[in-house]
């Protein structure tokens, strides 16, 4: 049975995505109030996103958790060099003795978004490291997983077989009984319509745009069906929302940065004692 363990866990930075929606007439209010509501009087969005990551940095440092992850988005544009040594920097401010995972997301693997593509999955290792890969902690499997391959089976088709053959060999090497925490930035399964606040006309399907297809999921699920997986951690819907599939806990996180649904800006701390999964979310 696992220890006590305790780990804090924040998504979608997306530095640089405020100041895009600055740019668009249709989406600007929506940016300036959430600016608004900030320590700072410049109405500049990444003068916003980067307070809130240097608080959620402090935190981190005060909490002294087993380990912090982001999962995913931490930059809007992949090919924003400046923005990237921005959060680059700010990071480097964590405690050098708390453990720092990163997840990809699919504005850290993609020029565009919906798509994943070679080029920026290489920028992605060179800048963060692995797209994919496994830790332990205090007898507990989590394993981080690039979601875009997922969402976009086809783009990256190889790459995508990879990832699955990783997951099949990594899992083979456990019981079924041990805890297993996934990573992801998409959530894999929400089964309902989307709304999000800055646009009437802005309801998407869930399946494939803000979850994974269904043929995806089912390949990722038949591959886990025998473990113990405990839930999903994942981020990008910019609001909180869980969910259960195949009786796993999916639990998506607000952003960080700028929210997308009337959940705000904020944080999960999550505990695993005695093999029990508890997180509490908190706004910044």
């Amino acid at each position: 049975m696992s220890s006590n363990l305790k780990f804090l866990l924040a998504t979608d930075s997306q530095l640089g995505m405020a100041d895009n929606f600055i740019s668009r007439i249709d989406r600007r209010e929506f940016a300036y109030k959430w600016i608004k509501n900030s320590d700072n009087e410049n109405n500049i969005g990444l003068d916003k996103e980067l307070e809130n990551l240097r608080k959620i940095i402090s935190i981190a440092n005060n909490l002294k958790p087993d380990f912090f992850i982001i999962t995913g988005d931490m930059i809007d544009n992949i090919q924003d060099d400046n923005i990237i040594k921005k959060f680059r920097l700010e990071l480097n401010k964590l405690n050098n003795e708390i453990d720092l995972f990163l997840v990809p997301g699919n504005h850290d693997v993609g020029e565009n978004p919906l798509v994943p593509s070679s080029s920026a999955i290489k920028k992605y290792k060179t800048l963060f490291g692995n797209d994919y890969y496994s830790f332990e902690k205090k007898g507990v499997l989590f394993i981080v997983i690039n979601s875009s391959l997922y969402m976009n089976p086809s783009v990256l088709e190889s790459r995508f077989l990879q990832q699955n053959e990783f997951l099949k060999d990594l899992l083979k090497s456990y019981d079924s009984n041990i805890p297993i925490i996934f990573f992801t930035h998409h959530p894999p399964y929400l089964g309902e319509v989307i709304n999000i606040d800055f646009d009437s006309d802005s309801q998407k399907e869930s399946e494939g745009y803000w979850e994974f297809p269904k043929i995806t999921r089912e390949i990722l699920f038949e591959i886990i069906e025998e473990k113990n997986v405990l839930a999903f951690l994942t981020g990008h819907l910019h609001q909180n929302k869980n969910v259960k599939f195949n009786n796993v806990d999916i639990i998506v996180t607000s952003s960080l940065g700028l929210p997308l649904g009337s959940d705000p800006s904020g944080y999960r701390i999550v505990e695993l004692n005695e093999g029990v999964l508890h997180h509490s979310f908190y706004t910044l």
